[in-house]
């Protein structure tokens, strides 16, 4: 009986050997992937595409992360819908950046930890004298302007009472709500300051308040390509890159408020 539960013993001993505990941890937080395609669309100032660069204080942020990560990234930019194509079909690993939906949830992996904030008003040119004041029922009777596959809140999205018309970028937005094509558009404050401002309209709109909502925003990995422990090895690593100089300055250099990140 003592040699047998010796025997046992030293079994147990070499099989402790023959897999070391970092083994056990390399299985239990799953390989990282050696390189992503991530897609993202024009959105500035959170992601957008200068001389064939992707920049963006959000792809400056998940750039530094997967740099800590030892993570390469190719990114590539296209009209929303695309890039939610994509992340659906398996064909782009993450997208930069997306509201959680629960429809979303079906084929993407959202980390714990968000990116940024998202506040969306609406806005229309100077001189109208449209009112939102917190009541949409209150804008039956205009033509709303929104980007093709963009969540505007459950609230937004769910009154088929307004009618609504698509357009594929914050540009195109802009200057449709500015010809007087659309009576309002909607879309996220900082987006909408940022391109008027490059479009050199920004004296030629004004927002209404109050927001319509006021989101977290998430990178969106693919479900179809089975990032769902690498989601997670990315939340608790943009979680300790917000506590660092290098976050704040990448915030300061797109003019970007700390207190307008946290929630």
């Amino acid at each position: 009986m003592t040699l047998t539960r010796t025997a046992a013993f030293l079994v147990f001993i070499s099989l402790l050997a023959f897999f070391p505990c970092g083994a056990g941890h390399a299985q239990a937080t799953g390989p990282r992937p050696e390189k992503l395609t991530v897609v993202y669309t024009q959105w500035n100032p959170y992601t957008y595409r200068e001389s064939d660069t992707a920049k963006g204080f959000e792809i400056d942020i998940f750039r530094a992360v997967m740099n800590r990560m030892g993570v390469k990234a190719e990114f590539r930019q296209f009209p929303f819908k695309r890039c939610m194509k994509m992340l659906e079909d398996g064909n782009a690993q993450a997208l930069i950046s997306i509201l959680k939906t629960k429809q979303r949830e079906r084929f993407t992996v959202f980390p714990e930890e968000h990116i940024s904030i998202s506040r969306t008003l609406f806005f229309t040119k100077t001189g109208s004298d449209i009112e939102y004041g917190g009541s949409l029922k209150n804008l039956q009777r205009y033509t709303i302007g929104v980007i093709a596959g963009f969540s505007y809140g459950k609230a937004f999205d769910s009154a088929s009472y307004l009618k609504k018309e698509e357009v594929v970028d914050a540009e195109r937005l802009i200057n449709m709500v500015i010809g007087g094509r659309y009576d309002l558009g909607v879309e996220n404050q900082a987006v909408v300051r940022g391109t008027a401002r490059k479009l050199g309209v920004e004296r030629s709109i004004r927002f209404l308040s109050p927001p319509v909502h006021t989101r977290k925003l998430f990178v969106g990995f693919s479900r179809a390509s089975g990032l769902q422990k690498f989601a997670s090895q990315f939340s608790a690593a943009l979680a300790q890159f917000k506590t660092t100089d290098e976050y704040k300055a990448i915030l300061q250099r797109y003019g970007i408020a700390h207190s307008d990140m946290s929630q």
